[in-house]
């Protein structure tokens, strides 16, 4: 099997604040009782995508992800059945996280405010 390449998303802080938004502040709490930081919490409960305005180095990112395409029903395709992944997202105005396929591990960061 092939090495992974790694893509690492640098996440804005108002990623942070849009995940945690639902959670009253004693479940917070009770979410941080161990040694996880707020922002490994929301990376660990993040959902199905990530609006690409969260995340700071969509430019970087976006080219390698290019070299994956997509149908649009969560499948990665050969080039002639599907569209370049970063396009696809970008049109939607997000990244969908999902399974980081056979190409990629994917990692993500959260940088302080910027």
């Amino acid at each position: 099997m092939k090495p992974k390449k790694t893509i690492t998303v640098k996440l804005n802080y108002h990623f942070v604040d849009w995940i945690v938004q639902e959670y009253s502040a004693s479940e917070l709490v009770d979410a941080l009782k161990g040694e996880t930081s707020i922002e490994d919490f929301a990376i660990s409960i993040m959902g199905d995508f990530i609006y690409i305005e969260h995340i700071n180095n969509w430019e970087e990112i976006k080219p390698k992800l290019n070299e994956s395409y997509y149908n649009g029903c969560y499948e990665f395709v050969s080039k002639d059945k599907g569209v370049p992944f970063g396009d696809w997202c970008e049109e939607k105005d997000e990244f969908v996280p999902f399974s980081e396929t056979d190409k990629y591990q994917i990692i993500y960061i959260v940088e302080e405010n910027q």
